[in-house]
């Protein structure tokens, strides 16, 4: 029988998934009965069905994981990730693949704190065996294997590697895997006596995690076993592990995609649009977050010498704990204050958003499965039916497309983002103390100054940078950004919804405009609609107040402000805690002010009015630290 035609996963695969039982979810019940009914049409990875039970679970209210989910990563250590590897069309498993517990642990004492590479395949699996797990006993708690690299002089490899070298390269691109290395390596073997034992020479290949299946790996390996026969070194073991080859800098930003990929909306977060999530290694601990106000280029520092750097801004409050001094950065040997994008609750909450959309378009998938089989079940199918057959059949083809997708995505922002030092981003240069400055001495009025601009990692954010930046996202429409931009059909405005979702912001509303905006809404008032993408609440619109806010601190400190109403009634509040530093800004692509905080009834409610310092006033605060700094430019070089 065809494998197509069969269930994939065995009882014993669920079980160790986590899917047979009691308390799995009844929409991944449902999923699993439908790919046992019908395998042909509905095709999901263990991954997937683990997706759908996960979020289910944490929706319920009488799941345990309803507490933890959002904050606890550990929730996630046991999802199998088995996207579809290359040169296989199964998930069953393959004769050529070892065991979890060889995969986990054969190299291991490689690396420090157990942070190995997994084994993939292996030529010598048949001749030369690896130990099973022996069983704790009384007084011994089971050897584990480790090993360590040794060089390869004096070897037969070593002797042909020049030569070799390049014909195993070209065979591995010929065969289209997609390596990250290939190295000619050593290993020394300890036993449990710590006796030491040098293994045979070794062509070692990387290839990124769950890109390339062990049947491709073993049929390549042939290939390459032929070629070091011919060159006289047969002794050679060829060995695969996934591995991610990554700058010690970490990965790169990622690029705002079109609306069509399934992974627009959930990229949002690494991407260096304004909604990216800032967080310092100063505040771990506390797990504190905010969102990035703009950036802007130095373009000379303060002795007049040319520089290229870019800097982002944001709160200070969220960029530094102590808030009372300002900070400087001195360079020379000076500890750096290190920026980072999502801390590790928002990352967090990013993986869960990705699994979240892999149960919807399961949902959907398992619907349009159900259908197709009750019209083919029928025969004799009228004109619409079998319209309403083709249709189905597209769909479930493009939502299992899309399945594929966001499981390549989630393996990518698992294994290229989970370390929380690759989501370094910069470090801070300069961090003003929270303050109230004067404006207007005469009137005893004064501004709230609060910001900080951290230096960004040029290998991080250059390939992708362009300026300050809205990306519109999917989440609201482009129907229902026009309409709050457009209060009245008879009104001016300049908004024009853009191409590829990114809004940019040019400029700032001017002190006269604030005052008296020229747009009126559906009850001929004037009025001055706004927009922020914050990193707590996303994109939202408010309405500015019309004159600045009198705002009184606990302590007794007098500030102004411009404040932000929620925009319709019942609707979503424009910001809440997590959302400091976001820019506002408004329908013409123009910085109203930098988001500081808000009004709540109580510490634990929502947000009725949002508070922020102008912009204008904003950037004239930072040309006194960065006298020849540049806003709004969509190149990084000036």
């Amino acid at each position: 029988m065809d494998a197509s035609e069969v269930f994939p996963f065995t009882d014993e695969d669920l079980d160790k998934a986590g899917l047979l039982g009691e308390g799995v979810d009844p929409l991944a019940q449902q999923v699993i009965e439908t790919m046992k009914a019908h395998p042909k049409l509905l095709k999901l990875s263990i991954f997937v069905l683990q997706c759908i039970n996960h979020v289910g679970q944490s929706k319920s209210p009488d799941s345990s994981f309803s507490s933890t989910t959002s904050s606890d990563p550990s929730n996630l250590s046991n999802l199998i990730l088995t996207t579809t590897s290359q040169g296989s069309n199964s998930t069953l498993a393959s004769p050529y693949a070892v065991s979890d517990y060889e995969k986990a642990v054969y190299y291991r004492g490689i690396t420090a704190d157990g942070d190995q590479p997994d084994l993939l395949y292996r030529s010598d699996i048949t001749t030369n065996p690896f130990p099973s797990r022996q069983p704790p006993t009384r007084g011994n708690f089971g050897h584990l294997p480790s090993k360590s690299i040794r060089d390869v002089y004096n070897t037969s490899l070593h002797k042909v590697w020049r030569t070799v070298g390049p014909q195993i390269r070209d065979l591995v691109k010929a065969q289209k895997v997609r390596y990250s290395s290939i190295d000619p390596v050593r290993f020394v073997s300890y036993g449990e006596d710590k006796k030491e034992t040098l293994g045979p020479p070794i062509v070692w290949i990387a290839v990124p995690p769950n890109s390339t299946s062990p049947e491709t790996a073993h049929n390549v390996t042939q290939a390459i076993l032929a070629i070091l026969g011919e060159n006289k070194a047969e002794d050679v073991v060829v060995e695969w592990r996934e591995a991610v080859l990554s700058k010690l800098s970490g990965p790169p930003l990622m690029p705002v995609v079109n609306s069509i990929n399934p992974t627009a909306h959930l990229r949002r977060i690494f991407t260096p649009a304004l909604n990216i999530p800032l967080a310092t290694k100063e505040r771990e601990a506390e797990d504190t977050q905010g969102s990035l106000t703009m950036f802007f280029h130095e373009n000379k520092d303060k002795n007049g010498n040319p520089s290229n750097k870019v800097l982002g801004v944001s709160n200070c409050h969220v960029l530094r704990a102590d808030t009372s001094r300002d900070y400087v950065f001195r360079g020379g040997g000076a500890a750096r204050q290190v920026v980072r994008v999502n801390g590790t609750r928002r990352f967090q909450q990013g993986l869960e958003e990705i699994m979240s959309i892999l149960r919807t378009r399961s949902k959907r998938a398992n619907t349009y499965t159900r259908e197709i089989a009750e019209l083919e079940a029928q025969g004799n199918l009228s004109d619409d039916d079998n319209k309403t057959l083709h249709t189905a059949r597209q769909l479930l083809t493009i939502e299992q497309g899309g399945i594929a997708k966001l499981e390549r995505f989630f393996a990518e922002v698992k294994n290229h983002w989970s370390d929380i030092e690759a989501r370094n981003i910069g470090h801070l240069r300069v961090a003003k103390a929270i303050r109230a400055i004067p404006v207007d001495v005469a009137a005893d009025t004064c501004y709230t100054e609060d910001w900080g601009a951290f230096e960004i990692d040029e290998m991080k954010v250059k390939a992708e940078f362009e300026g300050t930046f809205v990306d519109l996202g999917t989440a609201v429409s482009s129907e229902q950004v026009k309409e709050n931009f457009y209060p009245r059909n008879d009104s001016r405005t300049t908004f024009k919804y853009p191409k590829e979702r990114k809004f940019r912001i040019e400029g700032v509303v001017p002190r006269e405009l604030i005052d008296h905006p020229d747009l009126l809404d559906s009850e001929n008032r004037s009025c001055l609609i706004v927009g922020k993408d914050g990193t707590a609440t996303g994109l939202t619109f408010g309405r500015y107040l019309g004159l600045e806010s009198y705002v009184c601190s606990d302590l007794g400190v007098e500030t102004m402000e411009l404040g932000i109403y929620n925009l319709k009634e019942d609707g979503p509040v424009f910001s809440d805690k997590g959302d400091s530093g976001a820019l506002i800004w408004d329908g013409n692509g123009r910085a109203l002010g930098q988001l500081h905080s808000g009004h709540y009834k109580s510490l634990s409610s929502r947000s009725h009015v949002t508070y922020a310092t102008p912009a204008w006033w904003l950037l004239e605060r930072i040309k006194l630290e960065f006298p020849h700094a540049v806003f709004f430019r969509n190149t990084w070089s000036v």
